[in-house]
């Protein structure tokens, strides 16, 4: 049991030990030709655009400038902003900083009606995010005492799509185009044709790329030579094995509430099945192998 115990703790240690996406560097010499494209298609994009400067993270040219504020704030009539670029004056995203005034009335409400809006959670940060694929959220970072920090994906409509917990094993991997090496995407699509990209993050170890497959919400991990090292899968009971299935239900959990299930394949290594349940102030972790064999159990007391 104790080997499991630390086989998770190396899983989590090596999935975030870094998901940063570089630093930004000063400009460096580039194609002629493709610079001015680059440089013309943003002028175009943002005519009103002051204060531009012009830098490189990665494979992206990337434009950091003032915007004016269309909404009347009582905080400034300004946005700090940045527009991603890639190949040829290829737009594929931009962030815009935000003020909690500077926000439409929609955005606001939103929030205000989430339970981070009662007041005991400080807003750190809020950016609009837009990207070439279509995909536009207000994120915002919330801190409160005694608590990780908080990532809140509102869309334009106001509806809260997704929540992400800010700590030291997952930390916030900042804001990235959604922008898919080509061998990667092979992969996915040969593998998991129904799936959308959701994300993409790249470091110095590789790629990690979160799609929804249906109801699967699954994170992969590559390589920088695009070889497929491990996925992390959000499942339902339902998607599990068979034997993982019958395993469980045939356990003392059974009536147990599962609160979350996580599966854990690395390159040459068994499959795991990681179920975390609650009964009243009761939790337990389980981790099954494919075939349906506990190989850890931890139970506490506590609530989660």
């Amino acid at each position: 049991m104790r080997k499991a115990g630390v086989l998770g703790a190396a899983i989590v240690g090596l999935l975030f030990m870094s998901c940063s996406k570089g630093e930004d560097v000063g400009s460096q010499d580039s194609n002629t030709s493709n610079e001015m494209a680059v440089k013309a298609a943003f002028t175009t994009q943002f005519p009103s655009a002051a204060n531009v400067s012009w830098g490189k993270v990665q494979e992206f040219d990337v434009a950091k400038f003032i915007l004016p504020s269309k909404l009347k704030s009582t905080s400034g009539g300004s946005h700090s902003c940045a527009a991603w670029y890639k190949g040829n004056g290829k737009w594929e995203m931009t962030e815009v900083e935000f003020t909690f005034d500077q926000l439409s009335d929609t955005i606001k409400k939103a929030f205000t009606a989430s339970e981070y809006g009662d007041g005991t959670w400080t807003t750190v940060k809020i950016v609009q995010l837009k990207k070439s694929d279509g995909t536009e959220f207000y994120k915002f970072e919330v801190k409160k005492s005694g608590e990780n920090n908080r990532l809140l994906y509102f869309k334009a409509d106001g509806t809260l799509a997704k929540v992400k917990e800010v700590s030291s094993q997952y930390p916030d991997c900042g804001n990235y185009p959604t922008v898919v090496p080509a061998e990667i995407q092979t992969y996915i699509t040969a593998n998991y044709p129904n799936a959308t990209v959701k994300e993409v993050m790249k470091s110095f170890w590789g790629y990690w790329v979160e799609v929804k497959d249906g109801t699967i919400e699954r994170n992969l991990f590559f390589s920088p030579t695009y070889e497929l090292i491990m996925q992390m899968s959000k499942l339902a009971l339902a998607d599990m094995p068979k034997a993982v299935q019958d395993a469980f239900q045939a356990s003392t959990y059974a009536t147990w509430t599962i609160k979350s299930i996580e599966n854990f394949e690395f390159k040459g290594m068994p499959s795991y099945y990681i179920l975390k349940v609650r009964l009243d102030k009761k939790k337990a972790t389980l981790v099954y192998t494919a075939d349906g064999k506990l190989v850890q159990e931890q139970a506490s007391k506590y609530p989660f």
